[in-house]
């Protein structure tokens, strides 16, 4: 039999997730009720809570390069030197 998904996840805006976090921290609302109220799942709510997931963080891991560097690059890559394109003695079509 294939699972079934509650399809919450991901369907909640910030604003819900701040003023829910909020309420806990608060002492005003469970994390159970809070999730069936603005609809986010516990996990997410206890882990925002509790300060494994600081606020305004964002997915996944840190870039290597850092992305002014990477922006640079790319510059510099995509752009061809000027000097390549019009060198003297040639003739450019």
């Amino acid at each position: 039999m294939p699972r079934v998904s509650k399809g919450i996840y991901g369907k909640y805006n910030k604003a819900d997730l701040e003023e829910a976090v909020g309420l806990i921290k608060a002492g005003k609302i469970s994390i159970r009720k809070a999730a069936g109220r603005y609809n986010i799942p516990k996990s997410t709510l206890s882990d925002h809570v509790s300060g494994k997931i600081l606020p305004g963080a964002k997915a996944g891991k840190t870039p290597a390069i850092p992305a002014d560097v990477e922006a640079e690059m790319t510059k510099k890559i995509i752009q061809p030197p000027m000097r390549a394109l019009a060198s003297p003695g040639r003739k450019s079509w």
